[in-house]
């Protein structure tokens, strides 16, 4: 399951200000993107587990981590948590 992570609520921003929009299909995260960019998939302790390159449109990115909590980030710092159970 995919949850926003408001870390600085005064400084964040808005569903609709993001350049990206996430889901969860079965196995793989859906990643629907304006623009190019990195998300880096990080552990709870900090290590970056993956580092994603996107194009422009629709990803499909297979999961392919150990169960747990994890933290997507974007270039701009906006975080999305993910929860991957067996």
């Amino acid at each position: 399951y995919i949850t926003k992570v408001e870390l600085n609520e005064e400084n964040s921003i808005s569903e609709n200000e993001l350049l990206w929009t996430i889901w969860q299909e079965n196995t793989h995260l859906v990643i629907d993107t304006e623009n190019e960019m990195v998300i880096n998939i990080y552990d709870l302790a900090g290590n970056i587990s993956s580092a994603l390159y996107l194009n422009s449109g629709k990803n499909i990115i297979p999961l392919r981590v150990k169960s747990g909590i994890y933290i997507l980030s974007d270039e701009k710092g906006n975080r999305f948590r993910f929860y991957v159970g067996n």
